[in-house]
């Protein structure tokens, strides 16, 4: 009863910061997109967004899955009281993230990075900024594990801040100065003030980690390989799952134009509010998942991850209506009047988005179980069959037809997941009223 109380407890207060940070992070997100369309044009800031994404994706092979591999390796380790395991492994994840880093951002800078920007893209712009694009992803490599390492030590308050959301609250400061300021911006520079910005965060949370790895002191081993063989699968499900959120922005910057990139991209940060309750769910249970199952108390497991998708999916509910009254004028007042032909392939999105939501965060239960190279063949195949379907009507049907072929994907992943974790480990992950009522749920 006292771990049920414990484990309840944990997860309230975790809840709390998560849902305070990623509130505060996707509004100030907002509010720098908002800038942006205002110091850019649309069709640069379609060229933001697309090196952003490929910023990001970088990032992703960089970290070659640590951030998973952390949060997993630091609670179990906790869990079962050997904290020297425990700070093998953050040391280990940060060394591998480094090599990765620098290694992805040569790559890119040296060979990479113009023919992706004209050749795939098409982009003279991207083509300007590859310097700041190859910066922009060894940071986000450093600031995703360095915040995760937090997660695994159940402190859900500072993985939660100390990510996106801090860099996305320094960054509106700056674009608010520039835009009273200046009144406009070009690409570079709105790209190094993002990088000060993530720098400023970076500073901050590897000050308080060095403060934390001073306190794990004990007992418990573990081998580089270890970590870096767990991270291999999660890297690959890590990739495909950041292509199934930006495969559709990619699929509009090869084959369409700019313009329409920026419209696009303007969609999927709205969609942000739709999901942000998921991301809330998988960053306040993943640490527990990881120590329950070590456990062996899988039914605790299953009132967990069903009441955690129950609240998240009540939520998103309420913000998918919200969009399918006023969408279109949401659209029009965050970005601009020219942004409001987005508003069908916002709700197709958003519709599908949800609909995958009902069958709860079966993924992370995959990888937090040890099923991760399961987990990463659903999102390798849901991915490609997505990009597919993308391609095939992003011609004749423009923004709306990629948008109906991802919400469908995301349908179709949500199902196949739940399946699986159903049959490799008896928990079932949708979303339930009363595991959200019961006592850990």
């Amino acid at each position: 009863m006292s771990d049920g109380k414990s484990i309840r407890t944990r997860l309230l207060h975790g809840g709390f910061w998560a849902i305070v940070a990623r509130v505060v992070g996707i509004l100030s997100a907002l509010a720098v997109n908002a800038l942006l369309a205002r110091l850019l044009s649309p069709a640069d800031m379609g060229t933001y967004f697309l090196t952003m994404s490929v910023a990001g994706l970088g990032a992703i092979v960089a970290q070659f899955g640590m951030p998973s591999a952390v949060v997993r390796y630091v609670a179990e380790a906790m869990g079962k009281g050997l904290a020297g395991r425990a700070r093998k492994a953050v040391v280990y994840a940060l060394l591998v993230s480094v090599i990765g880093g620098v290694l992805v951002a040569l790559l890119y800078f040296l060979v990479l990075g113009k023919w992706i920007s004209e050749r795939m893209f098409h982009s003279f712009g991207m083509a300007h900024v590859i310097g700041l694009t190859a910066l922009m992803a060894f940071g986000l490599t450093l600031q995703g594990v360095v915040s995760e390492v937090f997660r695994g030590f159940h402190d859900i308050r500072l993985a939660s801040i100390l990510g996106t959301t801090s860099t996305s609250l320094f960054a509106a400061c700056v674009f608010a100065l520039l835009w009273v300021v200046q009144g406009h911006a070009d690409l570079a520079q709105t790209l190094g003030l993002s990088l000060a910005a993530m720098g400023a965060t970076f500073l901050i949370s590897f000050s308080l980690l060095h403060m934390r790895m001073g306190s794990l002191e004990g007992r418990g081993e573990l081998g580089i390989s270890e970590i870096v063989m767990a991270g291999g699968p999660m890297c690959v499900s890590a990739v495909t799952v950041f292509a199934a959120t930006q495969g559709d922005l990619w699929v509009v910057g090869a084959m369409l134009s700019d313009k329409d990139a920026g419209v696009y991209g303007a969609i999927l940060r709205l969609l942000a509010m739709v999901i942000v309750t998921h991301g809330i769910v998988i960053a306040v249970t993943q640490s527990t998942i990881a120590e329950l199952f070590g456990q062996g108390r899988r039914e605790d497991m299953e009132a967990v991850v069903q009441g955690g998708a129950f609240w998240a999916c009540l939520i998103s509910a309420g913000v998918l209506l919200l969009y399918i009254i006023f969408g279109r004028e949401i659209l029009g007042v965050v970005f601009g009047s020219s942004y409001k032909e987005g508003y069908i392939p916002l709700l197709m999105l958003s519709c599908g988005q949800f609909a995958g939501m009902l069958f709860g965060p079966a993924g992370m239960v995959m990888i937090m179980t040890g099923h991760q190279k399961l987990s990463m063949w659903i999102v390798v195949f849901n991915t490609l069959l997505g990009l597919v379907l993308a391609i095939c009507f992003v011609v004749p049907y423009g923004l709306t037809g990629v948008a109906a072929a991802w919400g469908g994907g995301a349908i179709l992943q949500g199902a196949v997941s739940w399946w699986y974790v159903r049959k490799k480990t008896g928990i079932r992950c949708h979303a339930r009223l009363m595991s959200a009522l019961s006592g850990q749920g």
